[in-house]
């Protein structure tokens, strides 16, 4: 699934995982780390999570580890 046009916010991403039972997401770092800070509870239900274009601190991923306890393992 690709997000449809337009400004890509938490209010959307939450919304795609949610109504499509989406599992996996391919997000730019900035996207990431902004989702993971200021909304991390729309990563409930996500088992992977790809970032590219910068690397990722490990306090972005503290937010999202909460949430989504299951990634990655």
């Amino acid at each position: 699934m690709i997000a449809p046009p337009g400004e890509l916010d938490e209010e959307v991403v939450r919304r795609m995982i949610t109504e499509h039972g989406v599992t996996a997401v391919f997000l730019t770092t900035g996207l990431f780390r902004m989702l993971a800070q200021e909304s991390p509870e729309c990563f409930a239900g996500i088992r992977e999570v790809w970032t590219g274009g910068d690397s990722v601190r490990r306090r972005d991923c503290a937010g999202f580890s909460r949430r989504a306890p299951g990634a990655g393992r």
